[in-house]
């Protein structure tokens, strides 16, 4: 509420469909949800109204943010997040160690040294919005496989054991 002049009250109208419409009451703005809304006020004194003032209000919706990207990785492999929103016009991205400046892409590209879990934030920004995600990547090392030798060479009649070994099992 606005404090007045005593003997003095104000007079709201709300004029979003172009005519003053009278309110009883003050004006309550919601952010439930995205509209334009334009209010108007007016002082009255001693029986005579005032001009008219008017204020805009614009609710913006946030910008709806969806990441895909895969739920496992592998050491040394290149992956890449995406962020899909149909309104942002910029994401900044964090890996928690680092962010990005805003950036049109809404994709980024990485790779990891290590085993592990890592977490990405990805913030899309839209009318001054914005919307964020937080994911979290389990990476693996890729089991490997190899044998004793590269090659074996036996005669006709011979037996032969060829077992594979195995390293890095997941």
């Amino acid at each position: 509420a606005i404090d007045v002049t005593e003997g003095t009250t104000l007079q709201w109208y709300d004029k979003t469909n172009g005519e003053y419409v009278r309110l009883y009451n003050d004006p309550v703005v919601s952010t439930d949800y995205a509209y334009n809304a334009v209010y108007a006020v007016s002082q009255v004194r001693d029986g005579l109204e005032s001009a008219k003032v008017e204020i805009s209000i614009v609710v913006n919706a946030r910008p709806a943010l969806e990441v895909t990207y895969p739920k496992i990785a592998y050491v040394d492999s290149n992956i890449e997040i995406q962020a899909q929103s149909s309104v942002a016009s910029s994401y900044v991205w964090s890996n928690g160690y680092e962010e990005t400046t805003p950036t049109t892409e809404s994709a980024i590209s990485v790779s990891f040294s290590h085993a592990g879990t890592h977490n990405f934030t990805v913030i899309a920004s839209a009318n001054g919005c914005d919307a964020k995600k937080e994911i979290s990547l389990i990476t693996k090392v890729l089991p490997s496989i190899s044998f004793e030798k590269e090659s074996y060479s036996v005669f006709t009649g011979e037996t032969i054991s060829v077992a594979p070994l195995f390293d890095n099992m997941i």
